[in-house]
């Protein structure tokens, strides 16, 4: 098939770019940010994270899950992201709608006897389970991810909510950390959120 043969720049591929554009106008179609997975399960379940049945005070007999994944301006997967909170602690519909900024500033608001007081972050390279990677549309089998999880818990240790996300190689991890309040945590002074 030839589309606009005699019109065509000389060194470039009309078929090629043709190709490009249809591909591209598929691709426009997919949202930056898809709800894969929005659950209430039991502690009990396969797949629930470990820690929230060390909660004395939070209720986390019920967990709710939610599973997203972002694309990046080129619609192309960046980001797999799963969180995990005990479920009475805040709506699905929360969970499932709001960024993470969002989700910590409501419960700060609303829950003041639970906020977040503390988050364990580890940072690791692996390669992604077989389900992730088709989720990614990582082709090479091989290809490695970036996986960050962010354990957030209360003063009393209670654990409120877990962030786990995959990031591809090609994409950039990056985060804001509060040094006046590293600073008052370390030197053990009460700390004035105002």
């Amino acid at each position: 098939m030839t589309v606009n043969a005699g019109t065509w720049p000389s060194d470039e591929d009309p078929e090629e770019e043709f190709f490009d554009e249809l591909i591209w106008s598929v691709m426009e179609e997919r949202p930056a940010r898809q709800l894969l997975t929005a659950e209430q399960v039991s502690i009990e379940h396969e797949h629930a994270p470990d820690g929230f049945d060390e909660n004395d005070r939070v209720d986390s007999s019920w967990l709710s899950h939610v599973r997203m994944l972002h694309r990046d301006e080129c619609h192309e997967p960046a980001r797999l992201i799963d969180r995990w909170m005990p479920a009475g602690f805040v709506p699905l519909g929360m969970l499932r709608d709001k960024d993470l900024g969002e989700i910590l500033d409501w419960i700060s608001e609303n829950r003041s006897d639970s906020a977040p007081w503390r988050v364990s972050e580890t940072i690791r390279i692996h390669r992604p389970f077989e389900d992730d990677r088709i989720l990614m549309e990582l082709l090479d089998t091989g290809e490695i991810v970036i996986a960050h999880a962010q354990h957030y818990y209360a003063k009393d240790d209670d654990l409120l909510l877990i962030d786990y996300s995959l990031l591809t190689t090609q994409h950039l991890l990056s985060y804001e950390r509060n040094l006046e309040w590293e600073r008052v945590l370390e030197s053990g002074e009460p700390f004035d959120a105002e």
